[in-house]
């Protein structure tokens, strides 16, 4: 009698491992791809960094000193100076016409 709800219990057991070795498998999976897909992005930024870094010149740069001291443009002096058109008058509805 014994021997028979060992084997019930035994065969239960293997179930219940199988099922969390299986989901453990999956979750290990699923770690490793999501740590090997962080991994490319970073190589590739490193190696857009090094590729950006032999193509730049020394004339880029000074380009990029310049229009950083240069002063901001002033945007409220250029809109007073050129207001915007009025825009067209339109038929309201009720009118007949197509608006």
């Amino acid at each position: 009698m014994r021997q028979r709800i060992a084997n019930r219990w035994g065969i239960w057991v293997g179930v219940a491992a199988t099922v969390a070795v299986a989901a453990g498998s999956r979750l290990a999976s699923f770690a490793l791809g999501k740590a090997l897909a962080f991994g490319y992005a970073v190589i590739v930024s490193i190696a857009a960094n090094f590729a950006i870094d032999f193509v730049r010149t020394p004339a880029d740069e000074l380009l990029h000193t310049a229009l950083l001291r240069s002063p901001a443009p002033d945007v409220a002096a250029a809109r007073a100076a050129a207001p915007l058109p009025a825009p067209p008058a339109r038929p309201g509805p009720g009118s007949g016409g197509l608006y």
